[in-house]
C-alpha cells in the first residue's frame, strides 16, 4: 500500500486546468464543474480550520492558480451560455476559488504573517475589477438597463467580450435610487450566495488583508481626481486618462459600499489571542 497527498494532486490539476486565460477559455461545462469541485474538496479540508493544511496550501501556487481563475472570463461557458457574461457555472466557480482564499486565513495564530505573503502575492487590482464587474452585472440584470446597439451591458457580442469586462470604459448603466437592501432583499438567502457569494468574500478578503499591508491598503484606496487636477495645463490625452481613472474609482466606491452592507464582525478568542472576524450576515440580519 501507498500514500497519496490529494491536496497536491488536487493543486496540481487545477494548474493545469487553468496555467494561463487561454487554457481557461476553453474550458467547457464538465471541467468548470470539476474544477468547481476540487476547490469545494480544498475548502473542506481546510476549514476548522486545519493549520497544517493552510500552510501547505499557502505554499503550493493554490493563490496565484486562484488570482489566474478570478480574472478569466471563461470565454467558451459565455458562448454556452448564450451570451451571459457571468454564467451559473462560472459564479459557483468563482465564489468557491474565493471560498479557499479565505479558509486559508481563517484563525490564523502566526502574528498574522499568512496575511502579509498573500497580500504580497495578490493583485489588489483584480479584486478590485471583480466587485466592480458583479456590482455592473448586480444593476444591469436587475434594473434591465436599456440597451445598446442590440446589446445590454451584461450581454456579450460577437467576439464573447462584454463592455463590463473593461472597468475603465463607459458602460450606460444608471445606479437606481433603491437602496441595495431593497434591491437585493427579495432573494432568498440560497439564491443571494449563488448570484453574489463571489463578490461578498472578496470583501471579506479585503477586509482580512488591507491592515497587514501597507502597498496593498494603498492600492485600494481610489481617491476620483480633483476638479484642480483637470486645468487647462493638461493635455487631452491626460485629460483623458483621468476621467477613467475617476470613472473606476466611483464604480469601485459603489461596488463595495453595496457588498459591503451585508458584512459584519465579530471578536472570537482562541487560544488566548483575540481575533477579529468578519463575516457575511444572512438576510434575516
Amino acid at each position: 500500500s501507498y500514500s497519496i497527498n490529494l491536496l497536491e494532486k488536487i493543486v496540481s490539476l487545477i494548474a493545469r486546468f487553468c496555467k494561463n486565460h487561454s487554457a481557461a477559455d476553453a474550458c467547457d461545462t464538465e471541467e468548470i464543474v470539476c474544477l468547481t469541485h476540487c476547490f469545494d474538496l480544498l475548502n473542506e479540508a481546510t476549514t476548522r480550520p486545519d493549520r497544517r493544511n493552510q500552510d501547505f496550501l499557502a505554499k503550493s501556487g493554490i493563490v496565484q492558480s486562484s488570482e489566474r481563475m478570478l480574472k478569466a472570463r471563461f470565454t467558451h461557458i459565455r458562448q454556452l451560455s448564450k451570451g451571459d457574461c457571468y454564467p451559473d457555472d462560472v459564479r459557483k466557480l468563482k465564489y468557491m476559488v474565493t471560498s479557499v482564499l479565505l479558509v486559508l486565513l481563517e484563525l490564523r495564530d502566526d502574528n498574522f504573517g499568512l496575511h502579509r505573503d498573500l497580500a504580497a502575492v495578490i493583485e489588489p487590482g483584480s479584486l478590485q475589477r471583480r466587485l466592480i464587474f458583479i456590482h455592473r452585472w448586480c444593476l444591469s440584470t436587475l434594473a434591465q438597463t436599456q440597451a445598446k446597439d442590440g446589446l445590454y451591458p451584461h450581454s456579450c457580442n460577437e467576439k464573447w467580450e462584454c463592455v463590463l469586462d473593461e472597468p475603465e470604459e463607459e458602460d450606460g448603466i444608471d445606479v437606481p435610487p433603491q437602496t441595495p437592501e431593497e434591491l437585493l432583499g427579495r432573494f432568498e438567502e440560497e439564491v443571494l450566495i449563488e448570484h453574489f457569494g463571489e463578490a461578498f468574500n472578496i470583501v471579506l478578503l479585503l477586509l482580512e488583508l488591507k491592515p497587514h499591508n501597507d502597498r496593498f491598503a494603498k492600492r485600494l484606496d481610489m481617491k476620483k481626481p480633483g476638479p484642480k487636477s483637470r486645468d487647462l495645463g493638461m493635455s487631452a490625452e491626460q485629460l483623458t486618462e483621468a476621467t477613467r481613472r475617476d470613472r473606476v474609482a466611483s464604480k469601485y466606491t459603489l461596488a463595495y459600499e453595496f457588498f459591503s452592507k451585508w458584512i459584519d464582525n465579530v471578536e472570537v478568542q482562541l487560544h488566548g489571542t483575540v481575533h477579529e472576524l468578519h463575516f457575511r450576515a444572512p438576510q434575516l440580519c
